[in-house]
């Protein structure tokens, strides 16, 4: 039976190895049909056709890039006699003129291939790359998620924080509103009315260990009735 150890390194060595157009070759491996899906939002695909427009384009754009890739890890797992799926981890390195490292992606795949025409073709490919958020014993990725609430209340103070735009006039000490948030009530020009809803506002949006040094950075006026 078919080395497929083998058969993947030659496959990463021509996916990673394609400098030029004119060295594409991934398609003698792919099945007309092979789905491949990456490590991009935007890299699923459903056929070679799908997949070969992308990578073409992938290619013309590396341009000074040089991939290679070292310690891979592949085992293998004989399905039967039209069906065989392997599956590993390999370190991959994007080099600048093949001296300077700009790129290191620590990967894993899993590579389903099997029998067309006599001849072994890969059906399906999936490749991730694992995120450095996550922790050793964690199974999702909690603690990124986390940080991701977080960094969502922070952009939330802040919108609260930059609530509006306004001119004062140094002369008559007057302000006026050019522009804020579409928050009912809120006048043309700066008035205790509106000093109220923007105080509102930081009041709901913004923790209490904040809310006096929020108001302090728009307001000229003391901040009175912060909670």
């Amino acid at each position: 039976m078919q080395d497929f150890k083998l058969l993947t390194r030659q496959l990463l060595e021509t996916y990673l190895g394609s400098d030029t157009l004119g060295e594409v070759a991934i398609q003698d491996f792919l099945d007309a049909n092979a789905s491949i899906i990456g490590t991009g939002k935007q890299e699923f695909f459903k056929n070679i056709e799908h997949f070969l427009n992308s990578f073409k384009f992938d290619v013309e754009k590396r341009k000074n890039i040089h991939f290679e890739f070292k310690d891979l890890e592949i085992e293998e797992n004989i399905v039967d006699d039209q069906c065989v799926f392997v599956y590993g981890s390999v370190q991959i390195y994007g080099l600048y003129d093949k001296e300077v490292t700009i790129i290191h992606l620590d990967s894993r795949f899993t590579i389903i291939y099997g029998v067309r025409d006599g001849k072994w073709k890969v059906l399906h490919i999936h490749h991730s790359i694992p995120d450095k958020e996550q922790l050793e014993d964690e199974e999702f990725p909690i603690t990124l998620g986390k940080q991701v609430q977080q960094a969502r209340h922070e952009v939330e103070a802040l919108s609260a924080g930059y609530s509006y735009i306004c001119l004062i006039n140094l002369e008559t000490g007057d302000v006026e509103l050019i522009k804020g948030n579409n928050i009912p009530g809120l006048n043309g020009r700066y008035t205790q009315t509106d000093h109220n809803i923007l105080l509102e506002q930081v009041n709901r949006l913004i923790a209490k260990p904040f809310r006096k040094s929020s108001v302090e950075f728009y307001d000229s006026r003391p901040s009175q009735n912060v909670l």
